[in-house]
This record gives structure tokens, C-alpha cells and sequence, in this order.
């Protein structure tokens, strides 16, 4: 009977679920969880970033700080809903809402000035891609393009109207992203309204302020913005129209 109760007991501990699913020892040695919850590739990574965050948020009550980053980063990576989240970590969504609040501004704070740089221009020249270098030369500078994120429909009816994308038939906050050629970000705006243009967002943003004579600047063909960037001396690259032709070709 003695035997067959340990058994049991062993057995139970093995098949049961960890008091929380975003525990430290959940990822420890695991690179491949901690690439498909977060995106970063190594644990060790992970606990740089981890560390370099922690002592801007106030624990909280429920969950740790660890616990709590990881609720943060795997709902920016997979998008899982709060009632989702809350059942993994078996806290209440409330709780898992306010980890987000308190977690997004710190990472903000903290991750946006060490990791969106505008590179200097020899940098980008020593590393550029050959398929860029064939095409455009060694002068691209940044890839731009903008980026909808759908948000609740305001209460307020100025917001309502400010926010509301007639490209995205929702009310969404708009930001401006900036990629270099090695396709690293080197550039994010504040958020907008949805119902501002592209043109006006890149204008006011402070991305031109960076451009340098000679720069080349890549965009869609909603940006209509060659004045603006040619003030700055540079230029600015659009895909041609595929009218008539089955794809573009490498040079736009």
C-alpha cells in the first residue's frame, strides 16, 4: 500500500501543471520557450533585459517581477488576451492588466533609448546589404513605413474623431517605424491619431532633423514627402506603379 501511495504521489507531481506558467524555472535552459514567448533568442538574454528593467517597477502582491515580465513580453509576441494570461498565471485579470500598465512604460523608458539608435552613416555604409548597394548605392539611410495599432473607441468625441483610420475602418493610434537596410529599427515616433496622413506624421515626427545631404530615404507610395525630404538634401526612393507589369523591378 506504502509503495503504491509514493507512486501516486510521483506520479502527481510529474503530470501537474507549475503553480505558474511564467515562473524563472519554466525558461531556465529552455531557449526555444523562451524564443516562442518572447522573441529573444537566449534565457540569458532574457535576464539581461530582465535586469535591466526590474528596479523601475514596484513589485506587486501577487506576482513577481520575473513573472510579471514575462506576461508583459509574451503578450507583445503572441498577443494573448488578459483572461489567457490570467489562467496561466492564476492571478485575476485585473491584475494582469495593471502588470501591463506599469510593465509597458518601464520597458519604454528603458529599452527605447539603448536600443533605437540612428546609426551613423560609415556604419551603415561598411555593413550594406549587396542587394541595396546594387541598387541605391551605399547612401540608404532608412526603410520607413507606418504602422496602425487598433485601440477602444474613445468616449470622448474629439478622440473618437482623432483616432478614427479610414484605411483600417477602426479607431487606432498610428506610429511611424524606421528600418536601416541591415534591418535593424533605428527609428519609432510617438503615437498618433489614426486619422493623421502619413506625409503629416513623417513631417512632424523628427525623422527629417536626421537626414544628411545625399541620404536616401525608402518609402511606399503613400508618402508623399519628396519636398519635405529633399529640403533636407536627400532623396527619396518610391516603388513605381505595377500597372501594366507582373512585379517591380529591384531598382523601383
Amino acid at each position: 500500500m506504502e509503495h503504491a501511495r509514493d507512486l501516486y504521489f510521483k506520479h502527481r507531481k510529474l503530470t501537474s501543471r507549475p503553480e505558474n506558467e511564467f515562473d524563472i524555472v519554466y525558461f531556465q535552459n529552455d531557449d526555444d520557450k523562451v524564443k516562442y514567448y518572447t522573441g529573444l533568442p537566449t534565457f540569458q538574454l532574457l535576464m539581461v533585459t530582465f535586469h535591466f528593467v526590474r528596479d523601475y517597477v514596484k513589485l506587486s502582491k501577487s506576482l513577481t517581477k520575473f513573472q510579471e515580465c514575462m506576461i508583459v513580453l509574451a503578450k507583445l509576441r503572441l498577443n494573448l488576451g488578459l483572461q489567457d494570461l490570467a489562467y496561466r498565471a492564476r492571478v485575476s485579470a485585473s491584475t494582469i492588466s495593471r502588470s501591463l500598465h506599469k510593465w509597458i512604460h518601464a520597458l519604454d523608458v528603458r529599452l527605447t533609448p539603448a536600443c533605437i539608435i540612428w546609426p551613423d552613416r560609415e556604419e551603415l555604409q561598411k555593413t550594406m546589404p549587396f542587394c541595396f548597394r546594387q541598387s541605391f548605392g551605399n547612401k540608404v539611410v532608412v526603410v520607413i513605413d507606418c504602422f496602425e495599432v487598433f485601440v477602444d473607441r474613445p468616449s470622448n468625441l474629439l478622440a473618437r474623431a482623432e483616432t478614427w483610420s479610414q484605411y483600417k475602418h477602426h479607431n487606432t493610434c498610428k506610429f511611424l517605424i524606421g528600418v536601416t537596410p541591415q534591418g535593424v529599427v533605428s527609428f519609432i515616433s510617438s503615437g498618433w491619431g489614426g486619422r493623421v496622413s502619413d506625409k503629416y506624421l513623417t513631417e512632424q515626427s523628427g525623422l527629417l532633423e536626421k537626414l544628411l545631404p545625399h541620404d536616401v530615404v525608402l518609402a511606399d507610395r503613400g508618402f508623399l514627402i519628396a519636398d519635405s525630404v529633399a529640403m533636407r538634401g536627400a532623396s527619396l526612393h518610391m516603388p513605381a506603379f505595377t500597372k501594366g507589369r507582373d512585379q517591380l523591378s529591384s531598382r523601383g
